[in-house]
């Protein structure tokens, strides 16, 4: 009896945390946004898909958990927060992370 109360107990944890498609970020909520170009810089040495905004160019740290896909030259708009307190070995742009998309 005891293990079907822990397993019906971490079986509704499990379910505590789930993404929902449904609730992405409103456009309301990512106001400072600006769009962007992906650029695959993984022909250079410790680097891969970059962000660029005229000559300016962004490494995002987190552009797998926003999109499952990348293409050359692909427009996307988000809104960094620059991360000064991380290096890069590909040293190519400026380190940020996405803090939300339209």
């Amino acid at each position: 009896m005891s293990k079907l109360i822990y397993f019906a107990i971490v079986l509704s944890f499990s379910f505590l945390h789930c993404d929902n498609p449904d609730t992405d970020t409103p456009i309301d909520n990512c106001p400072n946004a600006e769009s962007y170009q992906m650029k695959d810089f993984s022909g250079l040495a410790a680097c891969g898909w970059v962000l660029l905004q005229g000559d300016q160019s962004y490494e995002v740290i987190n552009l797998s958990d926003f999109y499952d896909s990348f293409g050359e030259d692909i427009n996307v708009v988000v809104e960094l927060k620059t991360r000064e307190d991380l290096a890069s070995a590909c040293q190519v742009g400026i380190i940020s992370e996405i803090v939300c998309k339209r």
